[in-house]
């Protein structure tokens, strides 16, 4: 709803922009056409109507139209073409133009009460009108006397003019705020208005010569006069009545005929805006039952939303509550006194409104709204209830069609991003199988790996995307005797029964999801990876007696399949309850550890295998835990993975590391270009603030950025290459150096080589543990060796543990390495003890980029 307000608000301002300018633009053209004609005297020089009497007609000339209001427009017809015909002839042009604009203004903002625009472009439009109609008189009256013929052809022609003019201005300016071509409209208002002009200039006329001839005569035209307004009043009545009538007959027909509800309830809202001249309809359709819920559609400016599954607000509950109680429509006009719905309209932003209850089987069955009134009128009147009343009576048939109970039970049911039946329909469907008494009931809890890394990198409306391609890989995976629902967020379940004779599903199943969720989505043009984690519970092995305590078992049986690597299923046993609640419990001692500084950083030498000398260290995790001693990253980095806390870590450990290497410099100047190498996790290199966040740390420990490398793996990176390649050279850009972490491993690709702006490569440890058995490794590893000199890039491999391992890299002139030959991983004290003892090298750096 407030997304809907914003959009209509923001529709509402630019319309109110080209009102302003358009208004502004007459009133520039009035002005250079009032300028062109001072001077001018009256026609006749007795009797003269001063601009006082002129002002007092057009007073009364406005502040009593008859309004012809139908749909979307208004028709406002009054006497101000006798005013104009008067001061035609009996005033000057300045003072016709002076009174007009005093006398309509007054009225337009004392009666009729308009808004600031609209008296502003009303007074602008008069005043170009009746520029317009005294230079199509004085035009005219040049041909003869204009006492006479020719004088009534010259008023006839300058009311004429006045009419069609204001017409065109208001056609134009309803056109520019609605971004609609009303001119399919055009000929019927200009119909209308050239007859009301006629009409009144022939009054005038006959005024003027009767006060030539007698002034006292005039008071003839009183009767007349009077009877002309109530004519042209109970014709419009008349006609409105009829085209509501037709109206109302049209719209029922359309929407009874439409081919689906949806449509049906779009022509209902069109409808009523339509027929109440109202920017803004809603109707929100309640179920027969609490757990139905309730379907809300709104029309507003060009915004629409239909049939949208929500949670009404507690004002929109308290007006349907409220609306339920009165036998009639409620009013509430502009201006108006606050009333119990006043929050209601100011939550959509409505000015004003009219609300009206729906009832089906004497309970409420939905609330119908129109609100912020167009047109000439300048508000809701009580007319308009008894209208929408009508309309409402129509409507409610509507509500009457199955349709009707058939979509709210659907909507009650399904989930309205992927169509899948949701968590209700599920739990539903898995207790009347378990009711049966069938114990090969399985259910699959299906949880996507790392999505809110995906949702917050790509947005909500892409996260939604790929929910929806998921539910599509979801449904072509299971059997067509499976059920397969949305649970909600990125959680789906299946619901898997078989026949005595048939085999168990539930892993085939699983293992078949896993494969299809493997090949990458394509989002937004981008290629995006997803995996999930299933947990598989049978009835017969788990001992469920309920759809929640089976549910509960599958989501236990996931969360291990998460804690022994992801991408992968696993099936429910009783002892996995002690490691969730032990993961659970390692959970929140891991939240607290980064608040009591128990996340801490070892250090393993990187070595040249030239001469030995130690050229870096590599910054690896560990946690300090309060009982269970020093926990190694595997203990605990993919809980902190799941609970998206990397980022946190990442910070912990890269200002540890900077702050230590600069305070090495410092205490040894030998070792001043020591480099440190700190590993980035994908959901780091997501982070939009990393950059920052590393210029930040880097001024914080004056560490020069050269002498920071940043370690990403390939799968963290193509997760979303394109957003990772701008991280990647902002980085570059900050002079911080990059490292390809394990490559010749999983996605390693060539192509990533020449896109990546990387300095380094780190052979990974399974090539370097096969060199002593295999001459085809060998040759492959002096292949990566030769690619990375040719590409100008750095190697270091990685897990060296014995000489032999050493030396074959040597002779193959691998630059750089670690391992457990040279250090295992050691704290900060032990590492700087081995910087001691350590000679020190003169040139002991990396290659800068």
């Amino acid at each position: 709803m407030n997304d809907l307000r914003r959009r209509w608000v923001a529709a509402r301002s630019s319309a109110t922009l080209r009102v302003w300018l358009l208004t502004g633009g007459l009133a520039g053209a009035a002005a250079i056409l009032s300028v062109r004609l001072a001077g001018f005297g009256p026609l006749f020089a007795t009797p003269r109507l001063p601009w006082w009497g002129l002002a007092a007609i057009f007073l009364l000339a406005e502040a009593f139209p008859v309004h012809l209001h139908f749909r979307s427009e208004t028709h406002t017809l009054s006497l101000s073409e006798l005013g104009v015909v008067l001061g035609l002839f009996l005033a000057s042009p300045d003072a016709l133009v002076c009174g007009m604009a005093l006398g309509s203004g007054l009225a337009l903002v004392l009666v009729r009460r308009q808004r600031p625009l609209k008296v502003a472009f009303n007074v602008a439009e008069f005043a170009l009108s009746v520029g317009t109609a005294v230079l199509a008189f004085r035009a005219t009256a040049r041909l003869g006397d204009a006492h006479g013929p020719v004088g009534w052809l010259a008023a006839a022609t300058g009311a004429v003019a006045f009419g069609l003019v204001s017409v065109l201005l208001v056609t134009l300016a309803i056109s520019l705020a609605a971004r609609e071509n009303r001119l399919a409209d055009l000929p019927r208002t200009l119909g209308l208005a050239l007859v009301g002009s006629l009409a009144s200039a022939s009054l005038a006329i006959i005024a003027v010569e009767l006060i030539e001839a007698d002034p006292r005569a005039i008071w003839l035209l009183v009767l007349p006069v009077i009877f002309w307004g109530f004519a042209f009043r109970a014709y419009g009545e008349q006609r409105r009545r009829h085209e509501h009538l037709e109206f109302l007959y049209q719209t029922m027909r359309a929407t009874q005929t439409a081919p689906e509800f949806r449509v049906s309830v779009r022509e209902l809202l069109v409808a009523a805006r339509q027929l109440l001249s109202a920017d803004y309809a809603e109707i929100v359709l309640l179920g027969s039952t609490q757990e139905e819920g309730a379907l809300h559609s709104v029309i507003s400016g060009g915004s629409e939303k239909l049939l949208e599954a929500s949670t009404p607000t507690l004002n929109t509950e308290s007006a349907i509550r409220i609306a339920a109680e009165r036998e009639r429509a409620i009013l509430l006009p502009r201006g108006g006194q606050r009333h119990d719905l006043t929050p209601f309209a100011a939550e959509r932003g409505l000015k004003d409104a009219l609300l009206v209850g729906l009832r089906r089987e004497q309970r409420p069955a939905a609330l119908l709204v129109v609100g912020n009134r167009v047109g000439e009128v300048s508000t809701f009147k009580d007319d308009d209830r008894e209208l929408f009343e009508t309309f409402a009576a129509h409507a409610s048939v509507l509500l009457e069609n199955d349709q009707v109970k058939d979509q709210l039970r659907y909507q009650a049911y399904h989930d309205a991003l992927t169509g899948l039946p949701n968590r209700s329909l599920f739990t539903e469907r898995v207790s009347e199988a378990l009711a049966r008494g069938s114990e090969d009931t399985s259910i699959l809890f299906v949880d996507l790996d790392d999505f809110k890394t995906i949702n917050d990198t790509l947005g909500h409306s892409a996260g939604d995307d790929l929910l929806a391609a998921v539910a599509e890989r979801v449904r072509a995976s299971v059997d067509t005797n499976a059920l397969a629902a949305r649970l909600g967020g990125d959680e789906f379940g299946i619901l898997i029964g078989r026949d005595p004779d048939s085999e168990p599903q539930a892993e085939q199943t699983a293992a078949r999801l896993v494969d299809a969720l493997r090949v990458p989505f394509v989002l937004h043009g981008r290629e995006v990876q997803v995996r999930a984690s299933i947990g598989i519970a049978e009835q017969c092995s788990s001992g469920a007696r309920s759809a929640d305590d089976l549910l509960s078992k599958a989501d236990v049986a996931m969360y291990n399949a998460k804690a022994d690597g992801k991408q992968r299923y696993a099936v429910f046993e009783p002892r996995m309850h002690m490691r969730v609640r032990r993961r659970h419990e390692l959970g929140m001692a891991l939240e607290q550890a980064l608040d009591r500084d128990e996340i801490t950083v070892h250090y393993q030498p990187i070595i040249s295998l030239a001469d030995t000398r130690t050229v870096a260290f590599e910054a690896l995790v560990r946690w300090r835990h309060p009982t269970r001693g020093l926990l190694l990253p595997g203990n605990f980095i993919p809980l902190a993975e799941e609970m998206h806390l990397m980022v946190r870590i990442g910070q912990t450990v890269l200002r540890q590391a900077c702050a230590q290497v600069r305070e090495w410099h410092r205490a040894y100047p030998a070792h001043g270009s020591l480099g440190i190498t700190v590993n980035l996790s994908p959901a780091e290199l997501q982070n939009p603030q990393l950059t920052r966040e590393i210029e930040a740390i880097l001024d914080q420990t004056q560490l020069p950025p050269d002498k920071l490398i940043l370690e990403i793996t390939e799968s963290g990176a193509i997760a979303d290459p394109a957003s990772t390649l701008l991280t990647m050279h902002d980085l570059n850009r900050l002079g911080v150096r990059l490292a390809l972490d394990d490559f010749g491993t999983g996605f390693s690709s060539l192509s990533h080589l020449r896109d990546f702006p990387i300095d380094m490569l780190k052979l990974a440890k399974p090539f370097v543990d096969r060199l002593e058995r295999d001459q085809g490794d060998v040759t492959f590893t002096d292949a990566i060796l030769r690619l990375a000199a040719a590409l100008q890039l750095t190697v270091v491999a990685e897990g060296i543990e014995r000489p032999e391992q050493a030396r074959v890299l040597r002779d193959l002139e691998c630059g750089l390495a670690q391992g457990y030959h040279f250090s295992r991983p050691m704290d900060a004290e032990n590492a700087e003890r081995h910087l001691v003892e350590a000679p020190a090298r003169r040139v002991a750096r990396i290659r800068a980029a």
